[in-house]
């Protein structure tokens, strides 16, 4: 979505071997992505966007994890009606991700820094079989 990100992205991760950057829209990954990775890491983008399109960013995860696949976030939960960053209730969270994903892990953060010490929820789930 930004090249600043990913121009800092190889920056500082280029070197690492078979590692792939992609400018792309999360809500329009292209067929290949179907199904193709084992896991999303999810930090940030749940919150930069209008919680009116979180559920449908729950399914492109769903959509882009191969059957067994994981989702490890960090999530923030806070109440901020107006963004981004749009807050959100930990309950909101836990309420779109477990309909489709099984919860393998979910606490809330103990080493963040100062500033989001107490609102930043890490969650590890795994996919849950073809509803």
């Amino acid at each position: 979505f930004s090249e600043e990100a990913i121009a800092r992205a190889k920056a500082t991760y280029g070197h690492l071997p078979d590692l792939t950057f992609i400018k792309g829209d999360a809500f329009h990954l292209p067929p290949s992505m179907d199904q193709a990775f084992d896991i999303v890491f999810e930090h940030t983008l749940y919150c930069a966007i209008s919680p009116d399109r979180r559920n449908e960013l729950v399914r492109a995860w769903r959509r882009a994890l191969v059957e067994t696949g994981h989702v490890m976030g960090v999530f923030f939960a806070f109440d901020k009606p107006a963004g981004p960053p749009f807050g959100g209730s930990e309950w909101e969270i836990r309420a779109r991700l477990l309909k489709t994903f099984r919860s393998l892990y979910w606490q809330r953060l103990k080493n963040s820094t100062e500033a989001r010490l107490g609102i930043e929820l890490f969650v590890y789930a795994q996919k849950r079989s073809a509803l």
